[in-house]
């Protein structure tokens, strides 16, 4: 190298740079580098092989290797008035071996990564990643569809493992990497990969809590029945894993309940779910003044009530479980052992057919007694089954009641006043079982007994032929 004399350098240097050992010993590779100097002879923290540079390690194993005890830091600084210019950090890849040339890249071609790697006493091994890789085929022009990976290995291994997927039209997957929505979650069998939760550490009330936000632009005000936002509930009808296999069973939506502006927002909810082949229809709706409609959103202006639309009776026991319905405009109900009863009669002449007066209605009501009384308990009763009751089921009309006086009758004396009258709704049987404990699907009934109740409305007829043959006696007396 030629000596350099004069002050350019040596006035805007306090010295040269030199190396600590003969230029021949630099080696092509390898991790041996020679140590940078200054020219009075200081060490520097650089070591320079042929292709590698080191900082802080006299063995490079990559271009740029930087070392320091304590952790090192490398920082990207930029100073500029313009508000587009900042520090860059730029990845670039040609598929050309050669520096400086082009080849055209390919679909699932990687662009670059950043790398997390922990020592584990022995060698270190790879914690986590963060890859770019060219999404499509790549065309002609300003085309270059990217896809970032991120990874990590599982707990026992050091293979990281894709964990989030953001692809190239900015769809996010998590537990996928072919996302087909804006964001999409996949887990298995494990609960905690198909759980995302969202936790609130405020503690201020009404406003903690995780939210989970669903927002409409409209393009100005809401419009009526404009739809707010919907959450879906879809599930596999053929092939499992073939999203186009995949309907909705059920949707919860939410929708404008009128035209909105500064001092009305009406909203409605409305839920629906499908029968049959995909036939998804709505099945309850609450308005935005409180009505709730099962099977009809057809209310009345300013009415606030619960709406059920003609149903089914569901025929036999239902465990544990009393339903209500609509019959023919009727309101009806029907007890866990099967029971229907109406609790407004229809009671048209024309609807009806072997109309017959009860016979004997005064002797008959003679059997059946007002009384009080208190309930007890299934274990403190007479009932022939009561010592095959397990424990935890008790006796609900106890349990609130307790030992308050009640008043009513017997229902064995009123099966005794309707006698021979072949009546089945006067006197029902319902069913002592055993509870649900955790999921409805996965209870196993066990029936223990009956007990009797009885619809007391029933005796209002029996009540009145009483009466009328009362008051024909009285008649014939005062006639005598």
């Amino acid at each position: 190298m030629a000596s350099l004399s004069g002050s350019t350098i040596a006035s805007t240097f306090k010295s040269l740079l030199k190396l600590a050992g003969n230029t021949d010993d630099l080696a092509s590779g390898g991790s041996t580098a020679i140590q940078v100097m200054t020219g009075d002879g200081e060490n520097t923290p650089i070591y320079l092989n042929t292709d590698r540079v080191g900082i802080g390690t006299d063995s490079p194993n990559s271009e740029l290797d930087v070392a320091k005890a304590g952790g090192p830091v490398i920082r990207i600084s930029g100073y500029s008035s313009s508000a587009n210019v900042e520090p860059l950090l730029e990845f670039r890849r040609s598929k050309h071996a050669s520096i400086g040339s082009h080849t055209i890249q390919a679909a699932d071609d990687s662009l670059g990564a950043i790398r997390w790697f922990g020592s584990d006493g022995v060698g270190y091994e790879k914690a986590a990643s963060i890859s770019c890789n060219v999404e499509t085929g790549v065309g002609t022009g300003t085309d270059m569809p990217g896809r970032l990976v991120f990874s990590t290995s599982p707990d026992g291994t050091d293979s990281p493992v894709t964990r989030m997927t953001i692809k190239a039209d900015g769809n996010i997957g998590i537990g996928t990497t072919s996302p087909d929505y804006r964001l999409q979650v996949e887990g298995d069998a494990n609960n905690s990969t198909r759980i995302i939760s969202i936790k609130g550490t405020h503690t201020s009330g009404n406003s903690s809590g995780g939210v989970l936000q669903l927002v409409c632009d409209d393009g100005g005000a809401m419009a009526n029945n404009h739809r707010l936002g919907a959450i879906n509930f879809k599930g596999a009808e053929d092939t499992a894993g073939v999203d186009s296999q995949y309907i909705t069973a059920a949707r919860i939506e939410a929708f404008a309940d009128e035209n909105w502006d500064t001092s009305n927002n009406g909203t409605y909810l409305a839920f629906s779910t499908a029968s049959g082949d995909n036939n998804e229809a709505e099945v309850m709706r609450i308005d935005m003044v409180g009505n709730v409609g099962i099977g009809t959103s057809a209310f009345s202006s300013g009415v606030s009530c619960l709406g059920l639309i003609n149903g089914t009776d569901p025929g036999g026991t239902t465990t544990n479980t009393a339903c209500l319905l609509t019959l023919s405009g009727e309101m009806n109900y029907t007890d866990a052992s099967g029971n229907i009863a109406t609790l407004d009669s229809l009671s048209d002449e024309r609807a009806k057919d072997n109309i017959t007066v009860i016979p004997d209605a005064l002797s008959r009501i003679a059997n059946v007694k007002g009384v009080t009384f208190n309930y007890v308990s299934y274990k403190d009763s007479s009932l022939p089954f009561k010592n095959d009751i397990a424990d935890d089921v008790t006796f609900a009309s106890h349990d609130k009641y307790g030992d308050s006086t009640r008043v009513g009758v017997i229902a064995q004396d009123v099966e005794k006043a309707y006698e021979g009258l072949s009546v089945t709704n006067a006197v029902l049987e319902n069913i002592v079982e055993s509870p649900v404990v955790g999921d409805m699907d996965d209870h196993v009934q066990e029936i223990y007994g009956n007990v009797k109740k009885v619809r007391v409305e029933t005796l209002v007829p029996l009540l009145i032929e009483a009466v009328k043959e009362l008051s024909a006696k009285v008649t014939a007396l005062e006639n005598a």
